[in-house]
């Protein structure tokens, strides 16, 4: 991306919200599985309040994730040659 879209970028600043120690490549599945669990109804930490505020918001994430992947697959399942 740096060499294709350098200008293109989206900021990256929102990684300063979170500590050195849980920022690594896994990050983005962990922050999908979480919503994932908070729209199937989970709560998170016994902060019922909170995870039902957030709620909406994770299962907009996860059927425009899902949207996504879908649109991915076929991208990919396609024949070029046609």
């Amino acid at each position: 991306m740096d060499e294709c879209i350098p200008q293109d970028r989206a900021p990256r600043d929102f990684c300063v919200k979170f500590p050195e120690e849980i920022r690594h490549d896994n990050l983005a599945g962990q922050l999908w599985f979480g919503a994932e669990c908070l729209a199937a109804g989970s709560i998170i930490m016994n902060r019922e309040l909170e995870s039902m505020a957030m709620r909406p918001l994770a299962k907009e994430l996860t059927r425009s994730l899902e949207d996504v992947r879908g649109a991915l697959r076929d991208q990919a399942l396609r024949d070029l040659n046609t």
